[in-house]
């Protein structure tokens, strides 16, 4: 065959000996180097993790392999259940467990003591509750990971800009982003802008406090937006006191919301100059709910005759609660008016801008033995 194969090349040009050449090596060659990448390459198995996965955690097969992988096939000295037991003390539960297991599972061999304990200790001492804990670390897990320093430098951060550390914690409660590892410089950014357009550091600190998640997502042009309408729709200047609360407003709700909660003053018979006054005293209003709004609106101008000018210049009628401070104030008055126990006729708004203190010293304890039922009844209906 190799004689005929010869002879056919010979003819084409080609010599026997070339031909030979080329079967004297074998056709599948075998190297011990290319082995041992092929196994190198491929994937190892922790087969001891992946059957803890499953059965302590109720990790699927896939599931335990996919999050095995994370962890370096080497023999570890602390026992898993330990974190477990740690974390389901601490009110964790098992689904939680699972997510930050399936992110981090290399924390199941870390000393809990040493590595958790302290932490969540921290968060503890500055007044969070369990549950409120166990949420922040759920949504944050690089805190299982981060340094205790690292912790403490971001808070520290964030109590300067705030001015304590009741502060921080209830931006933490509303939005534990906060805590992120790029949080510090997102927030400064938006600490600038602000600035630049006159919010002073208290201003900054109470927006920070009510719209955390904004400060992450807050741009130039928005806050322009946001300015333009406050000045020229609601008619407050931005030298105003009242200028911050109404960006506030425009911040936590859309411009849709805005007008439909001001087509209900407007369905009471207030003018346009009405609800520009009204915000540019008191533009928290428009914040309040729909059936607050409504509720207000139909006791002082249907039930006390109040008109919508009047009204408009004492926006703070609207934030007071009507069952718990206007009408029973409003029926102590009423009474001690009909039985002429008052010299000068006082007026409900001042009246209701008093504190209960105040309010009881000169409305009620007064008239006490006198009126036994009226302060009985008006401390029932405000829940004394």
């Amino acid at each position: 065959m190799f004689a005929h194969i010869s002879r056919k090349l010979h003819i084409n040009g080609c010599t026997s000996t070339r031909v030979f050449l080329l079967f004297s090596k074998p056709l599948f060659q075998y190297s011990t180097k290319t082995a041992a990448a092929a196994a190198k390459s491929k994937p190892q198995k922790n087969h001891f993790l992946e059957e803890y996965l499953i059965n302590s955690l109720g990790f699927s097969k896939q599931e335990a392999f996919s999050t095995s992988k994370k962890v370096p096939l080497k023999p570890f000295r602390k026992d898993p259940n330990l974190v477990i037991h740690f974390l389901e003390f601490h009110g964790f539960n098992k689904s939680q467990i699972k997510s930050i297991v399936s992110s981090l599972p290399k924390l199941l061999f870390c000393n809990p003591d040493r590595t958790l304990k302290p932490k969540l200790q921290f968060f503890h001492g500055l007044g969070l509750s369990g549950s409120e804990i166990v949420k922040l670390f759920v949504f944050q897990k690089h805190l299982f990971t981060s340094g205790s320093d690292f912790v403490r430098a971001r808070f520290d951060y964030f109590r300067t800009l705030l001015g304590s550390d009741e502060k921080v914690t209830r931006a933490l409660k509303r939005c534990s982003s906060l805590l992120r590892y790029d949080a510090s410089e997102k927030v400064a950014e938006a600490v600038v802008l602000l600035r630049n357009y006159g919010f002073s550091d208290e201003n900054v600190a109470n927006f920070i406090i009510r719209s955390p998640r904004r400060v992450f997502i807050l741009q130039p042009e928005e806050v322009e937006d946001m300015a333009r309408v406050v000045e020229n729709d609601f008619g407050i200047a931005r030298e105003s006191a009242m200028f911050y609360y109404g960006v506030e407003v425009l911040t936590s709700l859309t411009k849709s919301t805005v007008d439909r909660k001001l087509s209900i003053w407007r369905s009471f018979g207030w003018s346009d100059v009405d609800i520009r006054t009204m915000l540019r005293k008191h533009p928290l209003c428009v914040r309040l709910s729909v059936s607050k709004i409504r509720e207000g609106l139909k006791f002082f101008m249907e039930e006390l005759g109040y008109t919508s000018g009047y009204l408009a210049s004492h926006p703070t009628f609207f934030t007071l609660s009507l069952e718990k401070r206007i009408k029973p104030r409003n029926e102590v008055v009423k009474l001690l008016n009909e039985k002429m126990l008052i010299r000068r006729k006082a007026s409900l708004y001042s009246v209701v801008s008093l504190t209960e203190e105040r309010f009881l010293k000169k409305y009620l304890l007064p008239y006490r033995e006198k009126m036994p039922d009226l302060y009985r009844s008006y401390m029932h209906g405000v829940g004394g």
